[in-house]
């Protein structure tokens, strides 16, 4: 609730107003969610203000990071990091996501809420910042295992296929739709796998519904039990 709230503020009041009770008002709650806080000079680059949380992310000290300007911690040329964080009267605020480099040269991605501030009388970039790097990590991760999987699926020697299949109210089979095969299950029925996209099971091997009656019946209890089931028809 606090965390809303803080962002509804943030995000509803206009801009340059003095927000410095805010500001320190929400530290604590974007530090919780791993957001690092600066304020930073939009004409001169230099570092206003930041929490203790930048310093261990950039792995600056307290007097380094102050002493730098903002655009030496990115991993672009100034001209692009420049229009990254340009506002205009009609863009008050941005959310977008940029490179930044450390100390030590390493790069990570990171995610920008950026605003205006009227800090001790002047109008700043008030700058949350996120590191995504485990995110990325993860998302690539999540990539490669996806990309093993399609390859098993796609050169395994025996026809796979994924149906889709609809209930209707009395939780009886209503469709029944192809959304995905290998090649081998291609080579089976004779067909090209697009022209077997979504497609009802019937069109694609006509004696479905002359099977034997236990067939619906091992689809529900895959669908309803989730158990594995294997069968000969």
């Amino acid at each position: 609730a606090l965390l809303n709230q803080s962002l509804k503020n943030f995000f509803s009041t206009e801009p340059a107003s003095p927000l410095e009770d805010l500001f320190f008002s929400i530290h604590d709650v974007f530090t919780i969610l791993s957001y690092c806080l600066l304020l930073v000079h939009p004409k001169n680059q230099s570092i206003l203000y930041h929490d203790a949380s930048a310093q261990d992310l950039f792995q600056y000290n307290s007097s380094e990071l102050s002493s730098l300007p903002f655009y030496q911690l990115h991993d672009s040329p100034w001209e692009k990091v420049s229009r990254q964080y340009q506002l205009s009267d009609y863009q008050k605020r941005k959310h977008f996501f940029t490179q930044l480099r450390k100390k030590d040269g390493s790069v990570f991605y990171a995610e920008i809420f950026l605003s205006t501030l009227l800090w001790k009388g002047e109008i700043c970039y008030f700058i949350l910042l996120k590191n995504l790097s485990e995110m990325k990590t993860k998302e690539e991760q999540l990539f490669q295992h996806e990309k093993r999987y399609k390859t098993l699926f796609a050169n395994i020697s025996f026809p796979l296929a994924c149906l889709e299949v609809d209930w209707d109210d009395n939780k009886n089979i209503a469709s029944c739709r192809l959304i995905e095969c290998n090649y081998t299950f291609e080579t089976m029925v004779a067909m090209n796998g697009k022209s077997l996209m979504n497609r009802p099971i019937l069109e694609i091997l006509p004696p479905f519904e002359q099977l034997p009656s236990p067939w619906a019946e091992y689809i529900n209890k895959v669908l309803l039990d989730h158990e594995n089931v294997m069968f000969e028809v």
